[in-house]
Parts: C-alpha cells; sequence; structure tokens
C-alpha cells in the first residue's frame, strides 16, 4: 500500500488534532467571501449589512487563528526536532506580528533543520524583519503608479511619504 512521508503523517495528524479549530477558520473565511460578494453590490456603502457582517467574522476570524497560532507555537516548542515545525514557523511569520515568538521559536529548532532551505529562508526573513521597525526610514524602492510611470520612493527624501499598500480584491483594504 502507498503511504505518506513521516511529515505527511505528522502534518495530518496536527490538523485532526486541532480539526475544530481549522474548521472554523474554513467556515468564517467562506462567509467572509460571501460576505465581501454582497458589499461589492452594495457599491463597498459604509452602512451596509454587510460590512457589519464582516466586521463580525474579521473579529471571530481573529479569535480562531489567534487559537491556531498558540496551537503551532506548542507543537513547535515541543517537536523541534521536526521538520513540520519549520513549516508552522513559515505560517506564524506570515503575521508579521509574530515575529518575536517565531524568533525564540527559531532558536530552539534543532540545527540540522535550520541549516536546510526552508531553515535559511525563515531566517533570511527574520533578519530582514529585524532590519525594519515601524518608525524606520523605508528601503529604496521603485514601483509603477497607476499611469505606469515609475515613482522612486527615494525622489520624496526629506518629506512625508504615506504609502498604502492595497490590493483591489480586498474589502479592507
Amino acid at each position: 500500500s502507498i503511504s505518506g512521508s513521516p511529515l505527511n503523517t505528522d502534518a495530518k495528524q496536527f490538523e485532526e488534532t486541532h480539526k475544530t479549530i481549522i474548521d472554523h477558520i474554513s467556515a468564517l473565511t467562506t462567509e467572509y467571501f460571501e460576505a465581501e460578494e454582497i458589499l461589492s453590490q452594495d457599491s463597498f456603502s459604509m452602512d451596509s449589512p454587510a460590512r457589519a457582517l464582516i466586521n463580525k467574522i474579521d473579529i471571530d476570524l481573529n479569535k480562531w487563528s489567534a487559537q491556531l497560532s498558540k496551537e503551532q507555537a506548542t507543537y513547535i516548542d515541543q517537536n523541534p526536532n521536526n521538520a513540520l515545525s519549520l513549516f508552522k514557523l513559515e505560517r506564524l511569520l506570515k503575521d508579521t506580528s509574530n515575529q518575536q515568538l517565531v524568533t525564540t521559536l527559531y532558536e530552539k529548532i534543532n540545527p540540522k533543520l535550520k541549516s536546510t532551505p526552508l531553515g535559511q529562508q525563515l531566517l533570511e526573513q527574520l533578519r530582514n524583519l529585524d532590519n525594519l521597525k515601524m518608525g524606520d526610514i523605508a528601503p529604496a524602492f521603485a514601483l509603477a503608479d497607476t499611469t505606469g510611470k515609475q515613482i522612486n520612493l527615494q525622489d520624496f527624501r526629506g518629506k512625508y511619504v504615506l504609502i498604502d499598500f492595497w490590493a483591489s480584491w480586498c474589502v479592507p483594504c
């Protein structure tokens, strides 16, 4: 019979152990996107009932996501020799507010795992986050504006600049 790797088995076991949390997050995410669709039909009106629903879903989603993050951190802390811990660290680092937690947990990871490509990638991400803090001078970059013209951040040195990254598909953005 065909079976998965030990890593696959560990991942499935984690999912089964935390099925309630994962199912809640999945259901809330589906509900969120459905409410976003309704809100878009209301021209994103601030007084749309869909906006209130999105706000409520967002609160619940944050609660369940925080619980999952806590469980992932516990798993990593208890399994520093398991490759799944690197994947859980990667997931935690998607929320950069977890930087200190991820740094602490990364320090406990087995050196062999730290030397893997994913282990090295996590270390690089942590170093990059260390080099950029809120209130620091932003690194130089250039992006196209809505007309396609390249705008270079350095052209605005000495001026106050508000940088707003958003996506057209992101209702809260």
